[in-house]
């Protein structure tokens, strides 16, 4: 309500810096009554990250959540590697993706899915494998952002990689999550960049 509206054109973009955004979906739906009672849609559009899980849960809501500005919904699904993700421990359930797509596509909102370059035991054919894995749930408001990992200092993803020698550059200008430092199986940080430009 503060926020100044535009005074002509495109409606301005909110981001909801929540990467669990949907976690209750009771609290979205009474945040979107909100807005759609205070208008608050007429001159804004909102962005929100959650899980695709969460998003399977909360599918009743997403038509209100439309109607309310939403327009776009990220999730991190790291890779499409089963494999990928049983090491990284997060519990997603790869299955959940294309239903994920198909509720936000079939609700008008977009959907954005998030992949990382560069996970131990990947090879580069599967790496190159991605885009294919991100164009089979279709295109209709949907897209990927693809990201390199990272090892940011003080995480436990960097004592490991650290631990395992497979950090070949301590260059910060490249932490960005865009710039390859790593060197996951046997694949040279120059090479994962160039598979990430691919």
């Amino acid at each position: 309500e503060t926020l100044r509206p535009p005074r002509r054109g495109r409606r301005k973009y909110v981001k909801f810096w929540d990467s669990c955004f949907l976690e209750d979906p009771d609290r979205v739906a009474a945040l979107c009554e909100r807005i759609v009672e205070r208008r608050l849609e007429q001159a804004f559009r909102y962005v929100a990250e959650t899980r695709v899980e969460n998003i399977v849960r909360a599918a009743d809501i997403l038509p209100l959540m439309r109607r309310a500005g939403f327009a776009r919904i990220g999730c991190g699904i790291e890779s499409p590697s089963r494999e990928t993700h049983r090491t990284l421990g997060k519990g997603i359930n790869l299955a959940h993706v294309g239903r994920a797509a198909e509720l936000l596509g079939a609700a008008g909102i977009h959907f954005t899915k998030f992949l990382i370059l560069g996970h131990q035991g990947e090879s580069e054919s599967e790496i190159l494998g991605y885009p294919d894995y991100s164009l089979g749930h279709g295109v209709r408001l949907q897209n990927t952002t693809y990201f390199v990992l990272t090892p940011y200092p003080g995480t436990e993803l960097a004592a490991t990689y650290g631990q395992q020698g497979l950090i070949e550059s301590e260059n910060w200008n490249l932490y960005t999550n865009h710039g390859a430092v790593i060197t996951p199986s046997g694949i040279s940080a120059a090479r994962l960049q160039m598979l990430y430009a691919a």
